[in-house]
C-alpha cells in the first residue's frame, strides 16, 4: 500500500500527529510519500484514494476537515493513475523526510 499526503505549512497539531502515526505504518511496510503543496499543481484539488489502478474513491469533506461521505468515482480512471504517477514521482519518501 502506498499514499502521497500533501502537506501544508504551517502544519497543524493534528498533521503532526498524523506523521508521527506514519512512523509506525512506514515499519509495517505502507510505502508514504510527502509533497509539499506549493509543488502540487491542484490537477485534482480533493482527496481520493486509488485502487489496483481500478477503482477511485474521492472523500468529501466539511470545511473544518469532517469526514461527510465517500463517492466512487467512475469516469476517467486514468487522470487518477497519471496524477498518482506524477505524485509519486514528485515527492518524498516519508523516510527521508525532514
Amino acid at each position: 500500500m502506498s499514499r502521497v499526503h500533501i502537506i501544508e505549512s504551517p502544519m497543524s497539531y493534528y498533521l503532526k500527529f498524523e506523521l508521527e502515526a506514519y512512523k509506525l505504518n512506514s515499519k509495517v511496510g505502507e510505502n508514504i510519500y510527502l509533497l509539499d503543496k506549493d509543488k502540487y499543481d491542484n490537477t485534482i484539488n480533493y482527496d481520493f484514494w486509488l485502487f489496483d489502478d481500478e477503482i477511485v474513491l474521492k472523500m468529501t469533506y466539511d470545511k473544518n476537515g469532517s469526514f461527510i461521505k465517500i463517492e466512487e468515482i467512475t469516469k476517467d480512471i486514468n487522470k487518477y493513475i497519471e496524477v498518482k504517477n506524477k505524485l509519486l514521482s514528485i515527492s518524498t519518501d516519508f523516510k527521508d523526510w525532514k
